[in-house]
């Protein structure tokens, strides 16, 4: 049986379309507007105007505009690990929070091993490098798989 949210949808601002994807927008009202929207978020579905808003407006093309959505997406009550990753996998250059948010996500899921590819991944294909914040997550996955030589 289909379960239907009965959230209203929330009331994006209009923006124009900029003509260059590429260029990331300036700090305005509306992007402040729409970058609040994103905490008030309830369900998934609300979570998916915004990030299309933000694209169509050009606002995720900020690295915090990305990784605002990209967590909210990752770790929220309504999160959907596989949303996350296609958030994720849309952001120019993940930063290193964003790249330990996906690390946390995992590492809190059902499958906290896949934590430690991503941090494979991180090591491999990004210029970012783990911080202070990384390692407690991928602890964590260790210890829920019961893994000492996978914590070292």
């Amino acid at each position: 049986m289909a379960s239907f949210s009965t959230a209203q949808p929330l009331s994006l601002p209009r923006h124009p379309t900029f003509s260059n994807p590429n260029q990331p927008t300036t700090n305005n009202e509306r992007s402040r507007h729409t970058l609040s929207l994103i905490d008030r978020c309830s369900d998934i579905r609300q979570l998916k105007q915004i990030h299309a808003q933000m694209i169509r407006t050009g606002l995720f093309n900020d690295p915090f505009s990305a990784s605002k959505i990209f967590s909210i997406a990752a770790l929220s009550p309504f999160a959907s690990l596989d949303y996350a990753c296609k958030v994720f996998d849309q952001i120019p250059q993940p930063n290193s929070f964003s790249w330990n948010t996906l690390i946390r996500a995992y590492a809190s899921g059902p499958d906290p091993v896949r934590s430690i590819w991503v941090f494979l991944d991180m090591l491999s294909e990004s210029q970012c490098y783990p911080n202070k914040y990384t390692f407690p997550f991928l602890i964590k996955a260790a210890a829920e798989v019961s893994s000492l030589s996978l914590g070292r």
